[in-house]
């Protein structure tokens, strides 16, 4: 479900003309729905084959594919032209996981930044940055969240936060 508060003006002779023009603010909430390129539904699915050895591998897993389900979402930004930019830092809550950060589509284009935290992954979880690129390319560093990270507690956070 989504709902939305949008104040747009626009301008012009033709169709065409009135949907070039269009320009204005957008305040987005979405309830439920899906993210499609992020894997954090199968990265807490499978707690129980996580180790310290394999950690990164899953991480890096569900940074760069897979499906999430959304709790909610909130976007607030400036939409010209059929671009679109961020006012104000969006939010997102998934099941385990809380996003904030910045997000924006040119020329068709899609470049997100995120601060991600994935609870459970240590009794004082780290943010970790992802970078998702116009070209699809995705940056992140697992330092921080390596250094925290704990799969007994990760395995035990699960099963006791087992609901959406």
């Amino acid at each position: 479900m989504i709902t939305g508060d949008i104040n747009m003006t626009t301008n012009g002779h033709i169709a065409h003309d009135i949907y070039y023009n269009l320009a204005g603010d957008m305040d987005l909430s979405f309830d439920g729905g899906y993210i499609v390129g992020l894997g954090f539904d199968d990265f807490y699915a499978s707690t129980d084959k996580i180790t310290t050895f394999n950690a990164e591998y899953a991480l890096a897993g569900a940074l760069t594919g897979g499906e999430t389900k959304i709790k909610k979402m909130h976007i607030i930004g400036k939409y010209e032209n059929g671009n679109f930019i961020t006012a104000r830092p969006l939010t997102l809550q998934m099941r385990h996981v809380d996003a904030i950060g910045e997000f924006e589509i040119t020329d068709g284009r899609m470049m997100a930044l995120l601060n991600l935290t994935m609870r459970g992954t240590s009794p004082a979880p780290v943010p970790m940055r992802l970078s998702i690129l116009p070209d699809g390319t995705r940056n992140y560093s697992f330092t921080e969240i390596m250094n925290n990270f704990d799969p007994s507690f990760l395995r035990d956070f699960v099963k006791t936060h087992n609901k959406f």
